[in-house]
């Protein structure tokens, strides 16, 4: 799912939008399909940032109870919580799963040397080892320019974790100009938290591609771009510079908020590094950076049933009521 979006009214909304649907199509040939599959995971207050990862091979697999209990110790029950969501997927697909004590860099270090070792084919979400992955996933950005009539907008505004999205876009709509199917390329913007942003901190500090360095104690809500150093940064930084564009970081109280506004006034449930994108135009809006007539994207790709919790850590839990109208009368005074 893509949104286009408008320049904010004088109420300050900025959500009149445009829908446009698409696939992304990043599954390589079947004979490849044994293969390393890697996801990021959660924050413990017990022990620190804690990442999940797994192996995705081909045999079912699931957690005994004793398994259960250690990874509630390990990661603490909200960290556990929130990482459910996604371990359900990968059990149900069929994965073996494993889950690693580590960070983001340390777990894609870990698969390649497993990959290698192992004999499989390493599908993680950077460009470098997986070609597949950067042209299947500019499949969005060709349906984007398609979808609008074979224009591109002004401004893409993407979430940024490993890179690789962004430098997947500004392939696509470099290949669609050098063909002549658009007149010109939209300048990129790549978004983190504001607590695990080591594009952002190249960007600023003005560092050569090939000198992004780790963030220290990364952490940020959007745990679909928490990673700590992005293994193709370089291409996302390269594209940035080339597009004159820029990045920048969110907040996590201020993707929550915008991860709100977008499921009140336009029905869509996404999670927190999906309306990182959102809190982004919003802010380049307010600041002037974007103009009001220009045509913006923000991609905004990821189902909010991702990380559930994420909403629950912004609003107050609901009360139980016992089933009784006298109870639930004193109760419905508390909304109004």
């Amino acid at each position: 799912m893509v949104r286009e979006l408008a320049p904010p009214n004088k109420s300050g909304e900025c959500l009149r939008t445009r829908h446009y649907h698409g696939e992304r199509l990043r599954r390589p040939p079947s004979n490849t399909w044994r293969c390393l599959k890697q996801f990021e995971g959660t924050t413990s207050q017990k022990h620190g940032r804690f990442t999940t990862n797994c192996y995705h091979s081909v045999r079912p697999s699931n957690f005994t109870e004793p398994e259960k209990s250690h990874l509630k110790d390990a990661m603490g029950e909200a960290g556990f919580a929130d990482a459910k969501p996604k371990l359900a997927k990968l059990i149900c697909y069929g994965a073996d799963v494993l889950i690693v004590d580590g960070t983001s860099w340390e777990v894609f270090q870990l698969t390649c040397a497993a990959s290698k070792k192992c004999g499989w084919y390493n599908i993680v979400a950077a460009s470098r080892y997986n070609p597949y992955v950067k042209d299947g996933a500019k499949t969005e950005c060709i349906e984007i320019c398609e979808q609008l009539g074979w224009n591109a907008p002004d401004w893409l505004i993407v979430p940024v974790g490993g890179g690789c999205g962004l430098a997947s876009c500004w392939k696509a709509v470099r290949e669609l100009h050098r063909i002549g199917l658009i007149d010109k390329l939209p300048r990129m913007v790549g978004v983190q938290g504001a607590h695990c942003a080591p594009l952002v901190k190249a960007f600023d500090e003005k560092l050569p591609p090939d000198r992004i360095e780790r963030f220290p104690n990364a952490h940020t809500v959007a745990h679909s771009i928490e990673d700590d150093y992005p293994p193709d940064g370089d291409q996302a930084l390269i594209a940035i510079r080339e597009s004159e564009g820029l990045a920048l970081s969110i907040e996590d109280v201020t993707m929550l908020a915008a991860q709100a506004l977008m499921a009140k006034k336009e029905g869509l449930f996404v999670e927190p590094a999906s309306s990182a994108t959102v809190a982004a135009t919003r802010m380049l809006l307010e600041q002037g950076i974007i103009d009001r007539k220009d045509s913006i994207i923000a991609v905004a790709t990821g189902s909010g049933l991702n990380e559930p919790d994420s909403v629950f850590s912004a609003f107050p839990q609901p009360p139980i009521i016992k089933p009784d109208i006298r109870e639930l009368e004193v109760n419905l005074r508390g909304f109004r």
